[in-house]
């Protein structure tokens, strides 16, 4: 791995990974970017690769592409455009890396709660870059149909995992972690994900009613919150370190569940979800029972390597009950799903997938201008204010805040009849 302060060399590639505010790259950036990338020793053969250490847009003449994923660190839409054309200038390329369908407001605002006209900004921010970029690079089908709506250069390529941060090294299941003769039952998802365990919320309550000390049930992640008023089951404690890696490390040490359970609500947004949560799940030794929805369906076939079950009660309790009184089906499809981890879903398998997207992109003529940035009257107000007293001057943040007051309190009376078009409700 290399940093922005080195010499780029000719097939060179610099990725910009998402980063939370503490400046610790997301989740996301680990798998999609930082370990296909960087850990991976095929592609460092070819490629000279390069992190951007900081939430800025690196310099132009340190690679021949560069990978910006999701946000962008945040920053402006103008001084993206302006970076790309630079780039464009230098015959440079631009991936832009997509996880997640940004590209839906209602999906987005129903799961994150934030304000919905944030959620808007945030959805034709995603559709400008897209548009802009040279190619995209998408994790699901239903992502590339997406993204083809806004960019002729779509690529997809699936999640995979990284073999040395999850040591899977050949067919053999992880070592029995097991510390009771209890059946273990658990969950892995982020509080995002309620809606989706509040399928099989009753079907948890019966299983443990008629299990009892036979059974434990366990959710990493969700119920957060509120620890002492889960939906269902034991909530385990986040440790302190969340970074990806770190926290794959923990659950290695921390999970001897036997049984995993995915489910996922059949809805638009949920179309665009990954299989990684089966690909983990598998990684740590467990059989999966999951959602029959096209994001698991795809990858696990019934009754071979996990279950597949519709999303009412009784599937799912037949399909938990049938694994709980079971241990030798349990290991039947574990091991085949295992088996196929190894051979087709690890990041080293399909390092031809990652190396032809790049020499694709490289290859590329150079594209022509970029798409306009359409703004609305707020943005173009914020604009010319953070252009005048800069974007964390007083007045700016209270625009970006409150409009319409900023509007009603202007001392410039000609300026407060513009406050009709930011009235609430």
């Amino acid at each position: 791995m290399h940093t922005d302060s080195t010499k780029a060399e000719e097939l060179s590639v610099c990725i910009m990974p998402e980063r939370y505010t503490s400046g610790e790259p997301s989740a996301s950036a680990f798998v999609r970017l930082l370990l296909p990338y960087t850990n991976n020793p095929v592609l460092g053969e070819n490629w000279n690769i390069i992190v951007s250490k900081k939430k800025e847009l690196p310099a132009p003449s340190i690679a021949n592409i560069f990978i910006i994923e999701r946000n962008v660190g945040g920053v402006s839409l103008d001084r993206i455009a302006n970076w790309l054309i630079k780039l464009r200038e230098s015959k440079k390329k631009c991936i832009y890396e997509l996880d997640d369908d940004f590209f839906n407001v209602e999906g987005l605002y129903k799961r994150t709660g934030r304000n919905k006209a944030n959620v808007k900004r945030a959805v034709d921010r995603a559709i400008w870059i897209a548009s802009a970029a040279d190619a995209v690079v998408v994790s699901t089908p239903q992502l590339y149909k997406l993204a083809s709506k806004y960019n002729d250069n779509v690529y997809l390529l699936p999640n995979y995992l990284d073999p040395d941060l999850w040591s899977i090294s050949s067919t053999q299941l992880p070592s029995d972690k097991k510390k009771s003769n209890l059946v273990k039952i658990g969950y892995v998802g982020t509080p995002t994900h309620n809606e989706d365990l509040m399928v099989i919320a009753g079907v948890m309550d019966r299983i443990k009613r008629e299990y009892g000390d036979q059974i434990e049930i366990e959710v990493i992640g969700a119920f957060q919150k509120d620890l002492n008023n889960p939906i269902f089951g034991k909530p385990i404690p986040l440790p302190n370190a969340r970074a990806y890696p770190k926290f794959v490390g923990w659950l290695r040490e921390q999970v001897d569940w036997d049984i995993a359970i995915i489910p996922l609500v059949d809805d638009i947004f949920n179309e665009s979800k990954s299989h990684l949560k089966f690909l983990e799940s598998t990684a740590l030794g467990l059989v999966s029972i999951c959602s029959n929805v096209p994001t698991y369906s795809s990858i696990v076939e019934n009754n071979r390597n996990g279950i597949l079950v519709n999303n009412n009660f009784e599937e799912w309790y037949e399909a938990i009950k049938l694994l709980i009184d079971n241990r030798e089906k349990r290991e039947k499809l574990v091991r085949s799903a295992y088996s196929d981890l190894f051979e087709k879903y690890t990041t080293y398998t399909n390092s031809d997938l990652y190396s032809q997207i790049l020499e694709d992109v490289n290859s590329f003529a150079t594209s022509p201008k970029i798409p306009p940035i359409n703004r609305s009257l707020k943005e173009y107000l914020i604009c010319y204010v953070a252009k005048s007293g800069g974007r964390n001057s007083r007045l700016c943040v209270k625009l970006l805040n409150d409009p319409y007051h900023y509007f009603l309190d202007s001392k410039h009376a000609f300026l407060r009849p513009v406050r009709v078009f930011f009235k609430k409700g």
